[in-house]
């Protein structure tokens, strides 16, 4: 069990610096830090291959299309597809 010092001084500053350097070594021990990428770590390698940008700006023409004439919904959705697709492809190049 975790034993606490008793701290007689009534400064809230003080009592914050008990807290932390109480806590912080326990949580350090229980839950180890991992780093990781927020953005994902091959996030541009996608965004630069030729095949992933040439179907992102059809992806991206397409959607504007269907918006203004709802019979190119069909049209989209295979874009999107390809769009995946190519997103793969890359994705298993690069692992």
């Amino acid at each position: 069990m975790l034993k606490l010092k008793r701290q007689e001084s009534e400064n809230i500053n003080d009592k914050w610096k008990l807290f932390i350097n109480t806590v912080v070594p326990i949580i350090d021990e229980c839950f180890p830090k991992k780093l990781v990428n927020s953005k994902g770590h091959c996030s541009n390698q996608h965004r630069n291959d030729p095949i992933v940008k040439f179907c992102k700006d059809q992806l991206d023409t397409s959607y504007v299309q269907k918006e203004h004439i709802p019979a190119l919904e069909d049209l989209y959705r295979d874009k999107r597809r390809a769009y995946d697709s190519a997103l793969e492809c890359v994705h298993e190049k690069i692992h």
